[in-house]
């Protein structure tokens, strides 16, 4: 057993080895050693984690602890400004998420051949990622999400049979989706949102069976969505939002009535055609989330079918639906569950329903076409934003909302034809507050 107390009186010592020892990793005591920039502690046989007095060592510039430590790394190694090399070659865990390590990733991490999880995610880190990771056979989890990182995505992650999740989003990463990204066939989780990507979505990513969460949004893709993402059975999120995907929303997702699974359909902000409708997600029992918005060329059918999935989201904005009397009868009024509605600019007119005011957390109609409400509605104590802005509304909204909205925290009703009821409006308001 080491006693290390004995070493305190070293006050000027700077490199330390030690080898062949057991007991606990004494670092509490080290840490009294402030000039120590090099701790070599390998062939030892040290019980227990590494402590997090670890990060007390604020000069040290090397530490390497070759031996058979248990539980994850200490968030203070990410107190180590100086640390340049690390070494922990039986390490299963390497958890440094959400400190403020800078730099590049070190080349050396492909050494720690036994890494199941590498988590590196909300840090500073800057450069590509390195090529060596692909010595890591016994990779589970790789999250380099949220840094700086740049240059391609390594074609050689696809050799990483073993990965369940990929989560590089919130980078700076160019270039293209690699194909060989589709030969991960454990993986459940990909995740490449908010980079700098181009190209198409390779067609390979249909290979992926067991994955259930997609997430390409926010890049510059381009195309069309390929038919083979329709294969993917067990997927549970699809955001392909923010890009520049074009053509039509491809038949072998819109017919996916095997894809039980699937709650979250994303792919606004494109530039999408054709026809889309709800019914082809009829057998659907767990869709919550269709976020179509911004594809104004997007043709969206209002159909009169009951549809098994409790929708909680639905936003349809600058989408085209076809001049569609929003007070007839559709797969709306069906929905009891909804917590955002948001149809502004979709070509809707008519009157609003009042089953859509008393059903809804957040109801958003900003357009051109609603006249009126149709009936007056029954009190909604869920709604509590609702903008009716740049209508002809003229006929049948409640004066005394304050009584059929008592949770209403926003309400926008600017360029409608309500004017001679504003003074009204207004002491209601007061009254209100």
């Amino acid at each position: 057993m080491l006693n290390a107390s004995s070493l305190n009186r070293l006050s000027q010592l700077q490199r330390l080895q030690l080898s062949s020892f057991a007991g606990v990793l004494p670092i509490k005591d080290l840490s009294k050693l402030k000039y120590l920039r090099e701790l070599i502690l390998v062939s030892n046989e040290f019980s227990g984690g590494i402590p997090e007095e670890v990060g007390l060592l604020s000069s040290l510039q090397k530490l390497d602890l070759r031996n058979q430590h248990q539980g994850p790394i200490p968030a203070s190694i990410g107190g180590l400004t100086f640390l340049v090399e690390l070494r922990l070659s039986r390490l299963n865990v390497l958890q440094l998420d959400g400190n403020q390590l800078s730099g590049s990733i070190p080349e050396s991490l492909g050494s720690l051949l036994s890494l199941e999880w590498l988590d590196l995610g909300e840090n500073k880190l800057e450069g590509s990622i390195p090529s060596t990771l692909i010595n890591l056979s016994r990779l589970n989890v790789l999250q380099l999400y949220g840094n700086q990182l740049s240059g391609s995505i390594p074609s050689t992650l696809g050799n990483l049979s073993r990965l369940n999740d990929l989560l590089l989003y919130g980078n700076q990463l160019s270039g293209s989706i690699p194909e060989s990204l589709g030969s991960l066939l454990s993986l459940e989780l990909l995740d490449l949102g908010n980079n700098k990507l181009e190209g198409s979505i390779p067609s390979t990513r249909g290979n992926l069976s067991r994955l259930n969460g997609l997430e390409l949004y926010g890049n510059q893709l381009s195309g069309s969505i390929p038919e083979s993402l329709g294969s993917l059975l067990s997927l549970e999120w699809l955001d392909l939002g923010e890009n520049k995907l074009e053509g039509s929303i491809p038949l072998s997702i819109a017919n996916l009535t095997l894809l039980y699974s699937l709650s979250g359909l994303l792919l606004n902000d494109n530039d999408l055609s054709g026809d889309f409708s709800f019914t082809f997600f009829a057998n659907v029992s767990s869709l919550k989330y269709a976020h179509l918005s911004a594809n104004p060329k997007l043709t969206i059918s209002h159909n009169n079918f009951t549809p098994a999935f409790p929708l909680h989201c639905l936003n349809l904005s600058s989408c085209d639906m076809r001049r569609c009397d929003l007070s007839s009868p559709g797969f709306l009024s069906t929905q009891n569950q909804l917590v955002t509605v948001d149809l502004s600019k979709s070509n809707i007119f008519g009157n609003i329903p009042s089953w859509l005011l008393e059903n809804t957390g957040e109801l958003l109609l900003d357009g051109k076409l609603l006249t009126g409400v149709q009936f007056l509605p029954n009190i909604s104590y869920d709604l509590n934003n609702l903008d009716i802005s740049n209508n002809p509304i003229s006929r049948n909204f409640p004066k005394n909302f304050s009584i059929y909205f008592p949770n209403l925290q926003s309400l926008k009703m600017s360029q409608n034809f309500l004017n001679d009821d504003i003074m009204f409006y207004i002491n209601v308001l007061h009254q209100w507050l």
